[in-house]
């Protein structure tokens, strides 16, 4: 009997042990699957895995974000689901978005039309075609009144006389230097050690796509450069800075003839490379607000009780009209409404305003109504808030997600021309998020 008892006392301890291994074995499968799962959510899936979804849920009017349906999946994640419903969720935040890249289009002039380049697919629109796009009262009936203001016009009617009285004509000197600095950048990326080879053969497409540029005076937008429909808007000193540096080029040894390159790609094409990603943006809306959503934190709000006074010192911008997007990062209890807005609703200077952000919660679960956080209800510069610069680091040009990917663009550029080398920006989250998504972009551009 007490033989029986011994074995029986060594079988349990034996099984135990065994138990309790197995237990520890369940465990780490669990955390290593989650990890496998984390790094193909943050790595996106290829294309071939979602083939059939890709001509379904295509956002048919993007141009009214109100009606696109981008859905906050970031921060209403239940910790009552499975793993199995939230892998779902993370694969269809993908489908979405690679449903969107299915749609991308780089648009290409027709051969032989008047005005243009023809290697380059260059248009330089001359005062009486420019004057009906800068006219355009698609953007004038945007306009409050620190846009009129700030731009000296009374009303819509003598702001369009305006715009068309200060469209210019191109000088023959202007083309030529504007052609050699697009073709200087295109060899420099074709030239580049660093840069991906398919990138390079997509930036090389995105540069000799149609172009069209604008001439005006200084008193359009604050001097400052701009897109209109599909046409970059540049002041007359742009022109004429860029067209110095071009006649230097061929009156001086190769060694300062690099050198007077290197200065007008950093001083003009960076400037171009920003407002050519514009047009791509406006070319394809929902596949950018889709990625803003989904990678970069971005919801775009149906409503935002922000008071009267906020609302009339917004700085309204034609590469970003739309002006409520808030941003949610996880680790915040709150949403972040962030813009450039005047110091009061009687500026006169277009450049005078600040960057910031207004901390917003949801006045309902179920929907995309926000109201300002009694908590903190100043607007706080968004350079005093450490998560958003944490995970973008980017000083300027911060304060809108269109914004924000003209400058992404135009570092991940120069930098693989050698030409910048800021590590804080190429290595922020931010960066490495909009890279992704520019190599996923690839599968999908011929």
């Amino acid at each position: 009997m007490t033989f029986f008892i011994y074995i029986f006392s060594k079988m349990k301890v034996y099984l135990s042990r065994k138990l309790f291994l197995n237990i520890i074995v369940t465990i780490v499968l669990i955390i290593a699957l989650k990890c496998i799962i984390q790094y193909l959510y943050d790595n996106f899936p290829t294309k071939n895995i979602y083939e059939g979804f890709l001509n379904n849920q295509v956002i048919r009017n993007p141009q009214n974000l109100n009606k696109q349906n981008i859905n906050n999946n970031s921060n209403n994640s239940n910790n009552n689901k499975s793993e199995v419903i939230r892998n779902s969720e993370n694969t269809k935040r993908q489908e979405i978005l690679q449903s969107k890249l299915s749609k991308i289009q780089i648009k290409k002039g027709n051969k032989g039309s008047e005005g243009r380049e023809e290697d380059l697919n260059i248009i330089f629109l001359d005062p009486s075609k420019a004057q009906d796009i800068m006219s355009d009262s698609n953007y004038l009936k945007y306009f409050k009144l620190v846009d009129f203001n700030t731009r000296d016009c009374s009303n819509i009617s003598t702001c369009s006389e305006k715009y068309k009285k200060n469209t210019v004509a191109f000088m023959p000197n202007e083309k030529r230097a504007v052609i050699w600095l697009i073709k200087t950048i295109i060899s420099r990326v074709q030239k580049s050690k660093t840069m991906p080879k398919d990138n390079i053969q997509f930036m090389v497409n995105i540069l000799k796509q149609n172009f069209k540029f604008i001439k005006s005076t200084h008193l359009i937008e604050g001097n400052m450069p701009h897109t209109r429909q599909d046409c970059i808007v540049f002041p007359i000193v742009w022109y004429q800075k860029l067209t110095k540096l071009y006649h230097k080029v061929d009156k001086v040894t190769e060694e300062k003839a690099t050198a007077i390159e290197n200065k007008a790609i950093l001083e003009f094409g960076g400037t171009m490379l920003h407002e050519l990603s514009h047009i791509f943006q406006r070319q394809n809306p929902a596949t950018f607000n889709t990625f803003y959503n989904y990678r970069w934190y971005f919801i775009y709000a149906d409503q935002i009780d922000l008071s009267d006074d906020i609302k009339q010192r917004i700085r309204l911008n034609p590469d970003g009209l739309e002006t409520m997007w808030i941003w949610k990062y996880p680790s915040l209890n709150y949403g972040l409404w962030i813009n450039a807005i005047f110091d009061s609703q009687n500026e006169k200077n277009l450049r005078n305003t600040k960057y910031v952000g207004i901390p917003v919660i949801k006045k309902k679960d179920y929907d995309k109504s926000y109201r300002i956080d009694d908590k903190i209800s100043k607007p706080i510069p968004l350079s005093e808030i450490k998560e958003f610069n944490d995970f973008f680091q980017l000083k300027n040009n911060n304060y809108h997600p269109n914004e924000i990917m003209a400058e992404y663009f135009k570092f991940y550029t120069l930098y693989h021309l050698g030409l910048y080398d800021d590590d804080k920006v190429i290595k922020s989250e931010g960066m490495n998020r909009f890279i992704k998504f520019l190599n996923l972009i690839l599968e999908f551009v011929e």
